[in-house]
């Protein structure tokens, strides 16, 4: 069974191919404002750290020829002309709803979304055809950037070599996927991915519903690959929360020994993000999401792995170095060892990471 999954590393590589090719076709005169497809906390809010990354895009930001719009007061406060470029983005385009959807949004609550802009694009990874006829459909002026990634079940499909065991793997997973109910909504059944996409990708923080449920679905006991269901996340992002705050209450009370090799031997914010950075990229989570576990904002999150990188504890990819991980285990023995507290009791610590640049002080 052949799976796409685009790495970090490629998703920073295809962001950067997508901003250069804009560039390329824009002139130097307009200013283009990058629009996440969605509401804050979906697949294109995690993909703008990686768009962050992008060298394109960033000489861009510094030229002032490029933003992002985050958020409704923004998209309020911001005057759109002639010389403006929107780019509404998101890593993948499965039907086409949500970026039809936001497209919407902003024409409804832009200021000055009744004047006329320059252009506009609908940038991703990846987008099916079936995305693009919806999209042309309803708004045939608005330009694609990105890949075709055709159905899973196709009959140009080169992943089986015949139709025959092409269709019975087809209404294998399909007829797994009914009897788990894996995937329904609204009454639906979205057995081989939302209104049939036959998808079959994921990126590094969560599969997108498009690609085949018994990739990602947890439901009815079911095992996922690569879980997306919001479920399956959140019981494990709680554990790791918990374990951080117990980490902060025994750390609090220097129950740790001083003898103990640590840099962690006493209570500290910095220390502790420490901690949390290298326990949740062991898990491993990906790194925008290792931002909103922590409650730090994207440039919060690179001044703590450049700290780590000085550490050694993480190298230049930015994974866990043998060193990283010797000071995690033995940070993690500290934790789970009762030897040393046993008469001790722990207090009820909220352990909350308030972003400086949320922050009303």
């Amino acid at each position: 069974m052949q799976f796409t999954f685009v790495s970090e590393l490629e998703l920073i590589a295809d962001c950067e191919a997508f901003v250069t090719e804009l560039n390329c076709e824009i002139e130097p005169n307009k200013k283009m404002f990058f629009k996440p497809v969605a509401k804050y906390g979906k697949s294109a809010t995690l993909m703008t750290y990686y768009l962050a990354k992008s060298n394109t895009f960033k000489a861009l930001v510094n030229t002032g020829r490029a933003q992002f719009i985050r958020d409704l007061s923004q998209l309020q406060t911001t005057d759109f002309d002639e010389n403006s470029v929107i780019v509404f983005f998101d890593d993948f385009f499965g039907t086409g709803g949500s970026l039809i959807k936001s497209i919407q949004y902003f024409k409804k609550s832009a200021n000055n979304s009744k004047r006329k802009i320059s252009a506009a694009f609908g940038a991703c990874i990846y987008y099916t055809h079936d995305a693009e006829l919806n999209i042309k459909k309803r708004y045939p002026y608005l330009k694609l950037k990105g890949k075709i990634h055709d159905k899973y079940f196709d009959a140009k499909s080169i992943n089986y070599p015949t139709e025959s065991q092409m269709q019975k793997c087809k209404d294998l997973f399909a007829g797994y996927a009914q009897k788990k109910r894996l995937f329904y909504s609204k009454g639906i059944n979205h057995k081989l991915g939302y209104k049939d996409s036959q998808s079959n990708i994921s990126f590094p923080y969560m599969p997108p519903n498009n690609t085949l449920p018994i990739i990602w679905s947890g439901k009815s006991g079911w095992r996922p690959l690569i879980p997306r269901d919001a479920e399956n996340i959140i019981l494990e992002v709680d554990r790791i929360k918990k374990e951080l705050a117990y980490a902060t209450a025994k750390l609090h009370l220097k129950i740790p020994n001083d003898k103990e090799a640590l840099i962690f031997t006493t209570y500290d914010q910095t220390k502790l993000i420490i901690f949390g950075i290298l326990r949740l990229r062991n898990w491993p989570t990906d790194w925008a999401r290792i931002a909103i576990i922590l409650g730090l904002s994207f440039i919060e999150l690179d001044k703590f792995i450049l700290i780590a990188f000085e550490l050694g504890y993480l190298d230049e990819a930015n994974e866990l170095t043998e060193k990283g991980k010797a000071e995690l285990n033995k940070l993690l023995d500290i934790i789970t060892d009762k030897k040393n507290n046993e008469n001790k009791k722990l207090p009820f610590i909220q352990v909350k990471y308030v972003s400086k640049e949320n922050s009303r002080e």
